[in-house]
């Protein structure tokens, strides 16, 4: 299987302290290694690949499921030689502790665990 990716990992160590009321915020990287070739069979115009999603999840339900708590924001930037999807959480509560995992379509995942802490 063709894998024009090399890795997804989620910044910082695998465990997180937050504070209550604080601002979690994780990055995940997806390092991309394509050929020219690939690129112009693989990559919109815009130089965007084709057919991927950065899927963020918390104990296993994606972070979509939880929209309605309000304060998460993704941003994600896509180019040619690396993907970089951030997820900031605002507000933090004992709620928000537990895994949080990055998955990009076809390619891997990481997760790391934040604990919410006073």
């Amino acid at each position: 299987m063709d894998r024009p990716f090399d890795g997804t990992t989620i910044d910082g160590p695998r465990e997180q302290e937050i504070k209550r009321g604080g601002i979690i915020t994780l990055a995940c990287r997806a390092t991309i290694s394509m050929t020219n070739n690939e690129k112009n069979r693989k990559s919109r115009n815009d130089g965007t690949p084709r057919t991927k999603r950065v899927i963020w999840s918390m104990n296993n339900a994606p972070m979509t499921m939880q929209i309605k708590r309000g304060g998460i924001n993704v941003y994600t930037d896509w180019n040619f030689n690396e993907v970089v999807s951030n997820l900031t959480v605002t507000s933090v509560t004992e709620s928000d502790q537990g895994v949080y995992k990055c998955s990009i379509d076809d390619i891997g995942s990481d997760e790391v665990f934040v604990y919410v802490v006073d």
